[in-house]
Parts: structure tokens; sequence; C-alpha cells
């Protein structure tokens, strides 16, 4: 009573692929691709961690956590029984941003 098997993929076949199922020829070498996908699902949530928000403002926490200590950044509190666990707004992110945006003149970086 022997089952009939498929025979397995040729040694060939299994090193030419990735850890995504894409033959290498295909990978992204700059992670973009991977990258854009996480911020697809950062950019459609409401609240961010302060961690988050500091991956999408491309600094570390501990940045955020000053500007919120400023007075610079609104937090929401979603803590309970006592205990805060501090969110950003992403209106509040894409504020932010706005205030802190400079017009560059023309010709002039400075």
């Amino acid at each position: 009573m022997s089952a009939k098997t498929e025979p397995g993929p040729h040694l060939t076949e299994v090193v030419s692929l990735n850890g995504r199922g894409k033959p290498l020829g295909e990978v992204d070498p700059t992670g973009l691709e991977e990258a854009r996908d996480r911020a697809n699902v950062l950019e459609a949530r409401l609240l961010y961690s302060l961690t988050e928000a500091g991956k999408l403002l491309g600094c570390n926490k501990e940045i955020i956590y000053q500007l919120v200590h400023d007075g610079d950044l609104r937090i929401v509190d979603i803590g309970t029984r006592g205990r805060p666990k501090w969110r950003v707004r992403r209106d509040d992110l894409l504020s932010w941003i706005d205030d802190h945006t400079q017009e560059r003149e023309s010709g002039n970086l400075a």
C-alpha cells in the first residue's frame, strides 16, 4: 500500500526562491517594497504608539516623548485602571509635519 507522490521541487528551484517566494532576480535589495507595505498599514490607522510615531517621522521614540513633554505634540491616553497608554493621533502627526515644514526660497537651501 504505497501512496504515489509527486516529485518535490528540484534543488535549483528551492535555492532560487527567497523567503517571500519570489525568484532571487525579483528581490528588492533596498527593502522599499516592504517599507511601503508597512507604511500603508500604518497610514490607515487613527492612533499610533509613540514608537510607531517615531518610525513614521524617522526618529526614535525618545524624540517623540520630548515633543509630547514640550507640548509640541498632543497625546491620547487610552490606558485603563490608572495605567497610562499613550497614543498619537494621525491628524496631530500630520499637523506637526505641516507646522515644521519650511518653505524653500528659490535657490536658497538655508
